[in-house]
């Protein structure tokens, strides 16, 4: 059985690159096009690994974050952050919430199933 990634962005063009290089992995590939969506398909579907970006309307990445690693039902799922922001103090704001990994954008397509691979 295939692992599931949930992809979370509100950007089209971001999601569309991560589905394709997590499908040609062989991932099965969920998305939310932003927090309250990721929260929803969370619960409703919980994947084994979440990519998920800071910046979007709503709820940020970091609320969706805190809110998985805070529910013990759902708390094992690795988490990677992947933001353009590169600022230590946001990595270190990810790590303090509990996401496995942080990469930056843009992203390297390798790098990207090489890290999700190290977790799945």
């Amino acid at each position: 059985m295939s692992k599931r990634i949930l992809i979370v962005d509100d950007d089209p063009d971001s999601r569309t690159i991560l589905t394709c290089i997590l499908e040609h992995g062989g991932y099965e590939v969920g998305i939310a096009n932003d927090g309250f969506e990721a929260i929803k398909e969370i619960g409703d579907h919980p994947p084994d690994l979440v990519l998920l970006d800071i910046m979007m309307p709503g709820k940020n990445g970091f609320e969706v974050c805190e809110w998985v690693k805070s529910n013990p039902k759902i708390s094992h799922i690795f988490i990677i952050i992947i933001s353009a922001k590169s600022d230590p103090i946001s990595q270190e704001q990810a790590s303090h919430l509990g996401a496995s990994d942080y990469i930056t954008k843009p992203i390297n397509p390798s790098e990207v199933l090489r890290r999700v691979r190290k977790f799945l």
